[in-house]
């Protein structure tokens, strides 16, 4: 099994740079927008059944039990978990919900078995050596013409964003440092690959996003606060388009699954 990264006492740092943060603030409103695109294309489905694989707060979850749906959130963090819950009991969400502290490849024998309308996976991929394995997990859970919202810490803009700072070591290193920030993913995902992973599984991805395809380059840092608003606009505008899609710190696919494994 994979070694999954726990965030366990690291939870306030994870939830300022979520939740308290213009970067996080972008990433929340952008894929809301794409859950909303997917909850239009799925409306006739009825209530969904809905798996939060490393759930860390629950937020989308939440969102999604206050529509009526079903969600069973899991994590490998026990600290993520109980934030997870008690976020759940401050929306008064929790009576659609149910938690599991476990990873995406011991999943708990509860849900054993069970398939899903959709599937959220965000900010996982980037943290398992494996990525294949988790993909075809993810899979074998979902349901035929279920969805897919996966969100993965994109290589090429990590690549793009080390040269314009001329990190020219870390680059050279494979995105590997003895001063690894513990918040920084060990195993960015290359979008082509990841592409070419998802056609060859049966997926067809519907929705491309690039979260903050240009926030994180801004020279001066203050207008990322100062003129937040504006900056917010501009990456809803250009988040979709073709030529900046793949800029992004982050890009969150929408993929429905099609076919069954080959």
């Amino acid at each position: 099994m994979d070694n999954f990264v726990s965030f366990d006492g690291l939870g306030s740092t994870f939830l300022h740079n979520i939740y308290g943060s213009s970067k996080g603030r972008i990433r929340t409103d952008l894929i809301g927008e794409d859950l909303d695109f997917i909850l239009e294309l799925m409306k006739d489905r009825g209530p969904l059944c809905v798996l939060d694989l490393g759930c860390g707060t629950g937020f989308f979850s939440s969102r999604l039990a206050a529509l009526g749906h079903h969600a069973d959130l899991c994590d490998v963090s026990e600290e993520m978990i109980a934030e997870a819950e008690k976020f759940a009991a401050a929306q008064h969400t929790q009576q659609n919900m149910n938690f599991f502290c476990a990873s995406a490849f011991e999943l708990p024998c509860q849900i054993t078995g069970r398939t899903y309308d959709l599937i959220l996976c965000h900010a996982v991929m980037e943290w398992v050596e494996d990525q294949r394995k988790l993909m075809e997990i993810i899979k074998s859970r979902l349901s035929p013409g279920g969805e897919l919202s996966l969100l993965v810490y994109n290589r090429d803009a990590l690549l793009y964003q080390s040269l314009i700072v001329g990190n020219f070591n870390y680059i050279s290193c494979n995105f590997q440092s003895k001063h690894r920030q513990k918040l920084t993913p060990k195993y960015p995902v290359e979008p082509a690959e990841l592409e070419h992973t998802l056609q060859e599984l049966g997926f067809t991805i519907q929705r491309k996003t690039g979260i903050r395809v240009f926030h994180d380059y801004v020279r001066d840092k203050k207008i990322q606060t100062e003129k937040f608003d504006e900056i917010l606009k501009y990456e809803k505008t250009y988040a979709r388009d073709p030529r900046f899609i793949n800029l992004g710190r982050y890009i969150h696919y929408i993929c429905r699954n099609d076919h069954d494994l080959p």
